[in-house]
């Protein structure tokens, strides 16, 4: 039987090793294919260029040139020039999390790695081939869960105070972790300087909370839809819920042009964000027990 602070360390180190885990997944590092005369596939440009992608990271497509300067225009103007303020916001939360795109359609990455990966699928499937764990998105309209309003369990006032009960200490660091990735910026975005990128980087926190079912009331979610292009909603959900299906092109082209340490600047934003909604909700468990 374990105590309640093992089960709190134990949901911190399982929500930190899922973090570390999704980071090298989402920035296109893969299994290499070994022995039997085939080549390794390595995950670096030059394999990209192979596979058609285009020489110069971000910039794929003519698409992403466009989105990139839209971006850029809406930042330079503020959001005040942009945003309705008669909105429902809990409608604006439901049409936040829309997309488009399947994050589960085809092979993860360990699938296609062929051998050296063999003894890695028995960890995601049964002997049967089925998946052991499932995505599956979270609805707004379930009938057997609720949408988690932070101003009934949020993670300052509650969670925590509660971790730091559990482990001395343990909250207080997560908290810093938290708050030093969440207002990280060099104010730089793609090739301009001296930008205020809060929107858009507070754009990508916030979706990753909605798709993992946390309402903050204090949020205007109308920002979600006009910072983020849906090629960059489909990478952020997929890092964190099938980060197996990440690949290194779609690494590359997140559908708006970005500099490589500002991807990676994005892609940890998104699984900060998804790391303190899993200790939400797991916290918010335990302290109801």
């Amino acid at each position: 039987m374990w105590s309640v602070g093992e089960l709190a360390q134990a949901i911190a180190l399982a929500t930190t090793s899922q973090f570390l885990a999704s980071f090298v997944w989402g920035c296109g590092v893969s299994p290499e294919m070994v022995g039997g005369g085939e080549e390794g596939r390595s995950s670096t440009p030059e394999s990209s260029r192979a596979a058609g992608a285009s020489e110069s990271p971000g910039c794929t497509l003519i698409e992403g040139d466009e989105e990139t300067t839209r971006v850029v225009e809406k930042l330079k103007r503020g959001v005040s020039c942009w945003k309705s303020d008669e909105v429902d916001m809990l409608e604006e939360f439901k049409k936040a999390g829309e997309v488009v795109e399947s994050i589960t359609e085809g092979e993860s990455e360990v699938e296609k790695a062929g051998g050296v990966a063999e003894d890695l699928m028995r960890y995601l499937k049964t002997s049967r081939g089925v998946e052991i764990v499932q995505h599956e998105d979270f609805s707004v309209h379930s009938k057997d869960y609720d949408i988690f309003h932070v101003e009934e369990y949020n993670w300052e006032d509650n969670a925590v105070p509660q971790l730091d009960r559990c482990y001395r200490g343990m909250g207080s660091l997560l908290d810093s972790e938290f708050r030093t990735m969440f207002n990280l910026t060099y104010n730089t975005f793609n090739n301009e300087k001296e930008m205020d990128t809060q929107p858009f980087r507070h754009a990508i926190w916030f979706y990753v909370q909605r798709i993992s079912g946390i309402f903050n009331d204090d949020y205007d979610y109308q920002e979600v839809n006009h910072m983020l292009h849906r090629g960059l909603k489909t990478y952020c959900k997929k890092v964190c819920f099938t980060p197996t299906m990440v690949t290194y092109e779609g690494f590359l082209d997140l559908g708006v042009n970005l500099a490589p340490e500002e991807k990676c600047h994005a892609l940890l934003i998104a699984l900060e964000a998804r790391k303190q909604a899993s200790l939400l909700w797991a916290l918010r468990a335990m302290g109801q027990r």
